[in-house]
């Protein structure tokens, strides 16, 4: 799975989790199958650096960016071998997860529409390699 595709099945995860039927919350990167462990070593990339990598991958303005380093995980991005034995791409891995929030952003669908989002972008800590992005509803 490329990473074009990865962001498109983010996004429409997030836009059914946040246009549910249920009362309206603001959705969590948990609803996206996206988990943040604690880290024990220090980052080997500057919280500065890890910013600026980030923001070469997000051209919008945001109205904050906030950084956090953390163990990453996302079970939903795997591959399944020929046994049925799920291959994880990203497991507590030392990353920095940069949000850009209150970014104008369109949704994908037949009818797409602007809404206010948090746009994650995560940056290796160790390497300073772009692993992914995700994008949920800002409050």
């Amino acid at each position: 799975m490329d990473k074009k595709m990865l962001l498109i099945i983010l996004v429409s995860i997030g836009l059914m989790v946040s246009c549910s039927t249920s009362p309206v919350r603001k959705v969590v990167p948990a609803d996206l199958g996206i988990r943040y462990g604690k880290p024990i070593f220090s980052p080997s990339i500057s919280e500065e650096k890890a910013i600026g990598l980030a923001k070469s991958h997000m051209k919008k303005p945001a109205a904050e960016i906030v950084a956090e380093y953390v163990l990453f995980s996302n079970d939903q991005y795997y591959t399944v071998d020929s046994s049925g034995q799920k291959d994880y791409k990203f497991q507590d891995v030392p990353a920095w997860v940069i949000t850009f929030k209150r970014v104008d952003w369109y949704s994908n669908g037949p009818i797409p529409r602007m809404f206010i989002a948090d746009v994650n972008v995560v940056i290796n800590a160790v390497t300073g390699e772009y692993m992914e992005m995700f994008v949920y509803g800002s409050e």
